[in-house]
């Protein structure tokens, strides 16, 4: 980088880039969401009933939203996320599983 005196210096950086999720390309529902679209909250559920350890929500630019720790979604058998603090649109929803296994979908806010 160079002032406008001249004077130069150089630094290092490191960037991370993340693709963004997309939806389980086998089109199956391994991860569900209900309602779809929400208004106030969201329900997930795994067909296989599989422990979740991570929720990612991104907007449909592919950034992150938000990220929860699963345990403190839990109700039952199922994960319960609040919507309210996001705008009308699509999001893409990636949970990571207690095996390491990504599970992913959409999500549809709509007031």
């Amino acid at each position: 980088m160079t002032d406008e005196q001249g004077a130069t210096d150089t630094d290092d950086i490191q960037i991370t880039v993340k693709e963004p999720p997309i939806v389980n390309p086998s089109g199956e529902d391994a991860l569900r969401v209900f309602p779809n679209p929400a208004s106030s909250q969201v329900s997930l559920r795994t067909t296989a009933d599989t422990e979740l350890v991570q929720v990612y929500i991104y907007n449909s630019d592919g950034r992150l939203m938000r990220s929860y720790d699963a345990k403190q979604l839990k109700i039952g058998r199922r994960y319960v996320i609040n919507v309210l603090p996001f705008v009308e649109g699509i999001y893409f929803i990636l949970s990571e599983d207690v095996h390491g296994e990504e599970l992913r979908t959409k999500m549809y806010v709509k007031r």
